[in-house]
């Protein structure tokens, strides 16, 4: 039609409206070969719709494969941490219910930096591989208190640990502590317990002052935290710093920096 107003070759056309083109974001989606290419998992496009297509770990455990990317200072994937988020707030909700007076959970770590200055409120951390928590009483904690059959520490453990599974629905096991075996041994003192519950490290413990800080993890639980312990963590043993450490433990002043900043679209900057 230009061609043919600037004097060029007659161009015909139909005598109709404006054909106006639908949306292109309306019928939008996440094809299964294109998250896989890019590795994509989440796609929004506002306003309209949101599409998730989770990627296999190819048969290695999820932790595992989380574990991998974060120590080469990549994101973890979307579905592992909205996975992790919900196994997080299904065990706070059932120990809290089971006693909602008493029972409260303190989060420790990296897991309470993320509560106090990081947004926990809304996600986990996009370099988050694990999260840590302990189940406190203000009184005496009855996991403390299952098992009291068992006389020797490691039977003890390892009983309380298997109903703990069965209770949460979690794969659950214990975790070795000479100082805590001697206590109970030589001592018959049970008053500290830890586990290994999927994702989670997990300490247990009773007749603890409840922390006057209340925190929203991710929209559906609450965990009581201490001002004083995220002063230690920020201050004392990252030294104020505010570069994003991947790929450490949450209590150690390391840092993965592997990655280079445009090699991978999952990879973190350091600011």
């Amino acid at each position: 039609v230009l061609a043919a107003a600037a004097g060029g070759p007659l161009a015909w056309t139909c005598d109709l409206g404006p054909m106006r083109e639908e949306p292109f974001l309306r019928h939008a989606s996440l094809p299964a070969a294109f998250s896989a290419r890019y590795q994509i998992e989440l796609a929004t496009y506002p306003g309209h719709s949101s599409h998730v297509s989770c990627l296999s770990e190819g048969g290695q455990l999820p932790w595992l494969v989380a574990h991998e990317m974060s120590d080469q200072r990549l994101a973890t994937r979307w579905c592992y941490r909205k996975k992790v988020e919900e196994q997080f707030c299904h065990m706070v909700n059932w120990w809290k219910a089971l006693d909602p007076e008493k029972h409260f959970v303190s989060a420790k770590q990296g897991t309470l930096l993320t509560g106090m200055v990081r947004g926990g409120d809304i996600s986990m951390m996009p370099w988050d591989n694990d999260l840590e928590m302990s189940f406190f009483s203000t009184g005496a904690n009855p996991i403390l208190d299952w098992c009291s059959w068992h006389t020797g520490w490691q039977k003890k453990a390892l009983c309380i640990a298997e109903r703990l599974q069965a209770e949460i629905g979690v794969p659950t096991k214990m975790l070795f502590d000479n100082e805590k075996v001697w206590l109970h041994d030589a001592q018959l003192v049970f008053s500290k317990f830890k586990v290994e519950v999927d994702f989670f490290d997990v300490d247990i413990e009773g007749h603890v002052e409840r922390p006057p800080i209340s925190v929203q993890m991710f929209g559906c639980s609450e965990v009581r935290l201490h001002w004083r312990d995220w002063e230690y963590l920020f201050f004392e043993v990252f030294g104020g710093s505010l570069v994003k450490k991947v790929g450490t433990s949450g209590n150690i002043d390391i840092d993965a920096v592997r990655c280079e900043a445009g090699a991978h679209n999952a990879c973190i900057p350091r600011c």
